[in-house]
């Protein structure tokens, strides 16, 4: 069994190293599903000081081991198909969340099939949630019993890494859609000049096509992005609790860490926030037409009223500003900034 350090500034530093994993982890926009799963089950049960860690997906009373890793040897291998009831994980899908077991031999664990084939005494396990269904589990287990059993955190890390790892089989989905939608948009394409070739009175009908599936791929990106700042949501909000609750007590080495999770977290977040933004404009239709820079300058001053008496600024307008044929949206962009 790993070692793990259970006094409060180990825990602090416990949490603040797996946030800052996966920090890493997320920051890397090439990564692929497989790795994922390898990446984060090693930093799961490395943290939780257990010796397997397992994602399993589940299809009825199928238990399919789609990835795990251990500390040392296991009867497991991915692609190993199970029943439910085989496995202590049948307990955690009935219940719908976390649920863990410290010391199976002193429990009615000792009976169950899953003991006395694997021989487990500790372990813990939660659903993993695909766009709010569930599709499948993740756990970690020791032959060891678990003596300080699994406090609030050991349960925040697990239930951390499932709904990443739900996020990341979302993220999966909608990169098989946007990809597929890149290669219909280059069909289209070919269809196009196809079109050109030997039809040229329907070339409309196919620019009208490709600007539709143009479109559908700026939606993708936009449902990408959006959903991208769920699983960086879960981040910031561990590592506020962290800096609500240990910052005191921490080491100056912990505080450099938790300020780099915050840091990348905040700048992740911008990047997203832009690429939403892009995704917004280039989804609108542009609406130009005559516009009143009066009109448009009133209003965002309006908008900052408050932000300008707070600095207790003064913002001097000279009158006769003059109409113009633009992009509503644009002009009140330039004028905020």
């Amino acid at each position: 069994m790993n070692d793990f350090n259970t006094s409060p500034e180990g825990a602090s530093t416990h949490l603040a190293s797996t946030l800052a994993g996966l920090t890493r982890l997320l920051s890397n926009p090439n990564r692929k599903l497989d790795e994922m799963f390898a990446a984060l089950l090693k930093l799961g049960f490395q943290q939780l000081g257990l010796d397997i860690g397992v994602i399993a997906r589940i299809r009825g009373e199928s238990y399919e081991i789609r990835s795990h890793d251990a500390v040392s040897g296991t009867m497991l291998r991915s692609g190993q198909a199970l029943e439910t009831s085989q496995t202590y994980c049948e307990t955690t899908l009935e219940r719908g969340n976390t649920f863990w077991v410290n010391h199976a031999a002193d429990t009615p664990w000792a009976t169950h099939r899953a003991y006395q084939a694997l021989g487990y005494e500790s372990y813990i396990g939660t659903p993993i949630r695909r766009h709010g269904e569930v599709w499948g589990t993740l756990s970690f287990a020791s032959g060891d019993r678990r003596g300080g059993g699994f406090d609030l955190q050991d349960r925040a890390i697990v239930e951390l890494l499932a709904a990443l790892l739900g996020g990341e089989l979302e993220r999966e989905a909608l990169t098989k859609q946007a990809h597929q939608a890149s290669e219909d948009a280059r069909y289209a394409r070919q269809e196009t000049q196809a079109v050109q070739d030997r039809l040229p009175t329907d070339l409309k009908q196919a620019e009208r096509e490709l600007a539709q599936r143009s479109k559908d791929l700026k939606s993708l990106l936009y449902v990408i992005s959006h959903d991208l700042r769920e699983p960086l949501r879960a981040i910031r909000n561990f590592s506020n609790m962290v800096v609500e609750r240990e910052m005191e007590g921490l080491q100056d080495s912990s505080k450099d860490m938790l300020s780099r999770v915050v840091r990348g977290a905040e700048r992740l977040d911008q990047l997203l926030s832009d690429v939403l933004t892009l995704s917004r404009v280039q989804r609108a239709d542009p609406a130009t037409g005559e516009v009143s820079c009066g009109k448009i300058v009133d209003g965002v001053l309006g908008d900052l009223r408050a932000a300008i008496d707070q600095a207790s600024a003064e913002v001097i307008v000279d009158g006769g500003l003059p109409d113009l044929r633009v992009d509503v949206f644009w002009l009140r962009q330039a004028v905020y900034n």
